[in-house]
């Protein structure tokens, strides 16, 4: 008898063993398939997001912020005197920035003048002649070659222009100086952005106050 219930006793404990081990061998299932739906559940979440993303980026309107340099001279020639005060004072100069281009395609873009106001704040100028002011870009710039190319994404990028200003001195506010500079009006620009991909363009008008460095001879 005594064999018989030590067999029936070690029995008992290996079916209670199994039925143990098989409960919780289900319960770590479950909660590895648990774990493995959150875990797919986070992927297709990420997944939807990142799409999301993708097209807000693929259907933005690019974003174009410039930032041209103010306060730099055209200071290349500019020599004035008396003897050729009838005569216009030709000085020409740089005018330098930079752009950031935030798109999702790739393109280029230029950066063009459009015109210029003249306005004679401290009264440089001969009087009856301030209308004849003009500043251009230079001949040797129209017939260069100045596109920038950007790529999906954040671009800085530069820009120089070269410039020529046409201008009467008022002899009365020079007298007795050797150099001077100050402005002489203000220049509008456009930046213009070629859309390749999706075949779009678009523009962004700009100001920069020009300033010239008058030399008297």
């Amino acid at each position: 008898m005594t064999e018989k219930n030590g067999s029936g006793k070690w029995q008992l404990i290996t079916v209670v063993v199994s039925v143990v081990f098989g409960v919780s061998g289900v319960f770590v299932g479950l909660v590895q398939t648990k774990l493995s739906y959150d875990l797919q559940s986070q992927a297709n979440s990420l997944s939807e997001k990142n799409l999301e993303l993708q097209n807000m980026l693929s259907n933005s309107t690019p974003i174009i912020v410039v930032n041209p340099e103010h306060g730099r001279p055209l200071d290349e020639g500019g020599y004035f005197s008396n003897l050729t005060a009838s005569f216009p004072t030709v000085s020409r100069g740089w005018l330098n920035g930079s752009l950031t281009v935030i798109t999702p395609h790739y393109g280029n873009v230029t950066v063009e003048v459009v015109n210029f106001t003249v306005s004679d704040y401290f009264d440089y100028l001969i009087p009856d002649k301030v209308n004849l002011t003009t500043v251009t870009t230079t001949i040797e710039y129209n017939y260069s070659q100045h596109v920038n190319y950007f790529i999906s994404g954040l671009n800085p990028l530069n820009f120089n222009i070269n410039l020529e200003a046409t201008l009467y001195p008022n002899p009365q506010k020079l007298s007795n100086l050797l150099e001077s500079t100050f402005p002489i009006g203000v220049l509008f620009l456009e930046v213009k952005l070629f859309d390749a991909q999706a075949k779009i363009s678009y523009t962004q008008v700009f100001t920069s106050i020009i300033f010239v460095t008058i030399r008297i001879l």
